[in-house]
């Protein structure tokens, strides 16, 4: 019977992997044909092994067969192995990976150059990804509409919207037309910035273009829509969805119902969740969380209640987010006890306390003027290792002027500024209005002057300094 090479490669397999499950390599193999040849067997393990989480059995796997003279590796086994160090945050091994292949005398594709520029993007090197993306033309290659993508993602990620536009507008120039995963990026970018004349011109550029939205583009716009508060436009945008035959998934259902919530408009947010039930979608904890936020921000403690308990019956577990919430509705319904009942579940429950948390409860008992446990909690998030936000110490300074107390006031602003943090405008306003009516003039100029110094506005009407 002749040699079939592709067992060469099973047996490289066996020889250089040290896997924790035996099955594997059988798993592996039962995918590849006895007619792949050793190079397609080769990479189509290599990709096996990546899609299980084995990037260092790949690694071995791959050396093994690079130091073989014999063993099979082509640009797309490079490829891969790229592919697996960008994925697996390790920059430096993909572009020496690269490197080693051109110094081999293979030419490199448009496939590898775009997989490094989205790794350098998504690890925060910019300007590698702009030289790597120079490069794809001295090397004679042409960037592809993926290419594109990547690196307006990039320049997008890194904060730098005109940068990103003027890449889409040279691509459309250069003859590269943009695909679904570019206008869904362009028109996700937009939303965050706010710019949803923009997003809609780019939308109806896509059906122009003959690309086809899909369900990705509609919930991005619907995010859109609910952040502005525009429930009524995001509802004729879902009418219109499910017209173009694009069926709602789970998050289009969450957006709407969190858009109604940020409204107020909770009766909208719990049909909207019946029609999702309806729909046969199973609401998730996110969804729960959505609507007990929005009956907190109501002030409604009963429909909190209800959706809390329905979340229950349902074997979801609250998250840190859950606590969080429910904290901060019993804190504005002036419940400070429910509120460290909710806590002190939160912390059997085994979940982390964190600053926002904190922050909640210290304004529930500034508001109550509970000064004291307010302090003690503030001193305590130290031992928890966590440290004051300027929320935190704002919080606590409005809550010291209330109370009349400009020393401890004083105390708190000083210290802010010893960590790094500058108070707010109202922060300095009160302190300063308190010490002036303590006399204590010194201190209130000193204030005044660290105000401009930071450049907050500060209204001379409102801190008249009367020295006599």
């Amino acid at each position: 019977m002749p040699h079939n090479p592709f067992f060469s490669v099973v047996a490289l397999l066996i020889k250089t992997l040290t896997l924790p499950n035996p099955n594997l390599i059988s798993q592996l193999l039962l995918p590849l044909p006895l007619r792949y040849s050793p190079v397609t067997a080769l990479n189509s393990l290599l990709r096996q092994l990546l899609r299980c989480g084995r990037f260092p059995q790949a690694l071995a796997l791959f050396s093994a067969a690079l130091e073989a003279k014999t063993s099979p590796l082509d640009c797309f086994s490079f490829s891969i192995m790229i592919h697996g160090f960008c994925f697996s945050g390790q920059l430096r091994g993909a572009l020496d990976l690269l490197t080693l292949f051109e110094s081999r005398g293979g030419p490199p594709n448009v496939v590898m150059y775009t997989t490094l520029i989205d790794g350098c993007c998504k690890n925060g090197d910019l300007e590698e990804a702009e030289r790597l993306f120079k490069r794809i033309g001295e090397v004679g290659l042409v960037p592809n509409e993926l290419t594109y993508t990547v690196m307006i993602n990039g320049y997008f990620r890194h904060g730098l919207q005109r940068h990103g536009f003027d890449l889409y507008n040279e691509m459309r120039g250069k003859g590269v037309l943009p695909n679904l995963y570019t206008y869904n990026s362009l028109i996700a970018e937009c939303c965050r910035c706010r710019d949803l004349d923009r997003a809609f011109k780019l939308f109806d550029e896509m059906r122009e273009s003959g690309v086809s939205h899909n369900v990705v583009t509609y919930n991005t716009l619907l995010g859109g829509l609910c952040r502005e508060k525009r429930t009524t436009d995001a509802l004729k945008l879902f009418d219109k969805m499910t017209k173009e035959g694009i069926r709602p998934n789970l998050i289009t259902f969450n957006l709407l119902i969190d858009g109604y919530g940020k409204e107020g408009n909770m009766s909208k947010a719990m049909s909207t969740l019946d029609y999702m039930k309806v729909s046969g979608f199973l609401p998730n904890i996110v969804t729960y969380n959505m609507l007990i936020n929005g009956f907190s921000q109501a002030g409604d403690l009963v429909g909190t209640a209800n959706i809390y308990r329905e979340m229950k019956e349902r074997d979801l577990s609250p998250t840190k987010v859950t606590y969080t919430i429910l904290i901060d509705a019993f804190a504005r319904g002036n419940d400070m006890k429910r509120a460290f009942d909710v806590y002190y579940a939160m912390e059997r429950a085994g979940k982390e306390v964190d600053v926002y948390t904190y922050g909640v409860l210290m304004r529930g008992l500034c508001e109550e003027g509970n000064l004291k446990d307010a302090w003690k909690l503030f001193e305590s998030m130290s031992e928890k290792k966590q440290k004051p936000s300027n929320v935190i110490y704002d919080t606590m300074i409005y809550g010291h002027c209330k109370e009349g107390s400009s020393y401890r006031a004083l105390r708190l602003v000083k210290e802010m500024r010893d960590n790094g943090l500058v108070p707010n405008v109202a922060s300095y306003g009160l302190t300063i209005r308190l010490l002036v009516k303590d006399g204590k003039l010194c201190e209130a100029e000193a204030l005044l002057n660290e105000m401009v110094l930071f450049g907050l506005p500060w209204w001379p009407k409102k801190f008249k300094l009367r020295v006599s």
